[in-house]
């Protein structure tokens, strides 16, 4: 099925170190899929390749990546063409 993650790991990929960024309700247990999904979207958040993240996890398919984390995607396609805008300008 694939490989626990541990809870420092996820930590290290929060922007501003916080613990708060992997909360979950007290009132019921952090199930693996929640620690896969909360890694998934802050690797993606920091600008990380999906491919990686799809090697990482153990997806065949990087569609599944695409299709999930399709929320990450705003921001990422946002400074995708502010970056492409600024090389444009510099040109």
């Amino acid at each position: 099925m694939g490989t626990n993650i541990s809870l420092d790991l996820l930590y290290a990929w929060s922007p501003r170190g916080e613990r708060e960024c992997c909360s979950v309700p007290r009132n019921r247990a952090t199930r693996p899929y929640d620690l896969r999904h909360t890694f998934a979207t802050l690797i993606l958040e920091q600008g990380e390749n999906p491919k990686v993240v799809q090697e990482v996890l153990g997806h065949s398919r990087i569609t599944h990546i695409m299709d999930t984390y399709s929320h990450v995607s705003p921001n990422i396609q946002k400074e995708a063409f502010s970056r492409l805008g600024k090389r444009l300008e510099g040109s």
